[in-house]
């Protein structure tokens, strides 16, 4: 194995790379990496198997902002309507109330209070022929079949709708009461979806990992999702927040609209049914979303999968085509190929999949194209800051006040990577590194060493 160093400038710089170089070449994992680290002022490089295709996990989404910035307008905003199929009699819509989904992944409990808040000023107190939610604007796919298809319940496998809400995940709030009775369980935001049957029990002391000792079971059944949690919780345990998906997109989107409208005194006669509204043409609320580059910033803080998945489905219907990811991929494929990314595979858009191959150096590439860009500085603005916030909140704490670090981060059970713009108080460098293995904690550590051996 050879690590090639090329120093086109000045020497006090070089040692700076240099230092980095002697501390890869050391590592004896190093056959497990591909690193690639760039200065931008000098042109220096150092690789190290930086053209090794690995898993990059999530580093998969730097590579879908990338695209997707290319795609959505910049000014794009996600457009949600309610529908009604007459006209308002007296305080009474007949014929029931029909959501046009749009696809928008930042629908959240603040959104829908606004578009049932303008049903109000309709006059309208009673709904009668039920809510119907129009999800044609999409396939009919509800997860990417590229990624994983873990069972799993966590918030991190939520399913995908053109109507989604509060990213398809429920808020279960568990508080201890007294020694040898039920724990509270609270439900946010509630609603009819789930039927809850709790089965927790309130014990002696602290439970450790808590998250981990709750258990739930589920079915789904009649238009609702059956919950059963059980295991413990400590009396000296504080309150514990869990994050769950749902199984069914539609019906809980439903059932939190009728919710909604119930706290704003408007009662819903009918059921819940995914059909079109082109039967109900009287226009009645609409919504739009946060700013692009706010639902960018969501997805790439925090390495939200859902809204990864959402936009990349959603991207051909800003061409009037229905939403589908994996004619999306294509499109994604075709400008990952045009800024010279080479023999790279992309199964989950997500990172959620081993199967994905990317290098160090397509990721630089890739963190060229969003430098180069416009809108360069909203783009950066998204990814985790250093020791500030998402995913590297409590990571790189040794930077100076000169320094910055912003980079996307990636993590599986086999791999972990790192990929970034590092900024000093005259140098600029892209840093992309890449570990495939068993010791990925200790593979974080290193990987924030050898940034810190690119120090002044």
């Amino acid at each position: 194995m050879q690590l090639l160093i090329v120093s086109l400038f000045f020497s006090f710089v070089q040692a700076d790379m240099s230092a980095a170089e002697s501390y890869i070449k050391k590592l004896k994992s190093n056959k497990s990496y591909s690193i690639q680290i760039k200065n931008l002022q000098t042109n220096e490089l150092v690789n190290w198997q930086a053209e090794k295709k690995m898993t990059p996990a999530s580093l998969t989404k730097l590579a879908i902002l990338s695209a997707l910035k290319e795609h959505y307008p910049w000014d794009w905003k996600f457009k949600s309507y309610l529908f009604g199929k007459s006209a308002v009699k007296g305080s009474v819509l007949e014929g029931g109330i029909c959501f046009k989904a749009s696809g928008d992944p930042s629908l959240v409990s603040e959104k829908m209070w606004v578009l049932v808040n303008n049903l109000t000023r309709k006059n309208i107190k009673k709904i009668r022929g039920g809510v119907y939610i129009d999800t044609s604007i999409h396939n009919d796919a509800k997860k990417d079949a590229g990624r994983s298809q873990s069972k799993s319940a966590r918030a991190y496998n939520a399913p995908i709708s053109a109507a989604s809400f509060n990213w398809n995940s429920v808020n279960i709030y568990v508080q201890p009461t007294t020694m040898n009775k039920k724990a509270k369980v609270y439900l946010d935001p509630k609603s009819d979806y789930f039927v809850l049957t709790n089965k927790i029990k309130t014990v002696k002391g602290r439970v450790k990992n808590l998250k981990h000792g709750i258990h739930q079971s589920r079915t789904f059944k009649d238009g609702k999702e059956y919950l059963t949690l059980s295991g413990k919780i400590g009396i000296e345990n504080e309150e514990e927040l869990i994050f769950r998906n749902v199984s069914h997109p539609v019906k809980w989107f439903g059932h939190n609209l009728i919710a909604f409208m119930k706290q704003r005194g408007i009662e819903v006669e009918g059921e819940i049914q995914e059909k079109s509204c082109a039967d109900h043409k009287t226009l009645l609320s609409e919504i739009e979303s946060k700013d692009l580059y706010l639902i960018y910033r969501d997805m790439m803080k925090y390495s939200n999968n859902f809204i990864t998945e959402l936009l990349v489905k959603s991207m051909l219907t800003t061409k009037g085509e229905t939403g589908s990811i994996a004619k999306a991929k294509e499109v994604i494929e075709k400008h990952l190929h045009s800024l010279g990314i080479k023999e790279f595979q992309l199964e989950s858009v997500s990172g959620l999949s081993y199967q994905n191959r990317f290098s160090a150096n397509d990721m630089n590439l890739i963190l060229k194209d969003l430098i180069k860009d416009p809108n360069s500085i909203e783009l950066l603005s998204t990814l985790p800051l250093a020791g500030l916030d998402g995913t590297l909140k409590s990571r790189f704490e040794f930077l100076g006040d000169n320094e910055s670090f912003r980079a996307k981060t990636g993590l599986l059970s086999n791999a972990v990577a790192l990929s970034g713009v590092y900024d000093q108080e005259k140098t600029r460098y892209l840093i992309s590194m890449i570990y495939n293995g068993k010791s990925i904690y200790r593979a974080r550590q290193e990987m924030q060493e050898i940034v810190k051996r690119l120090r002044k």
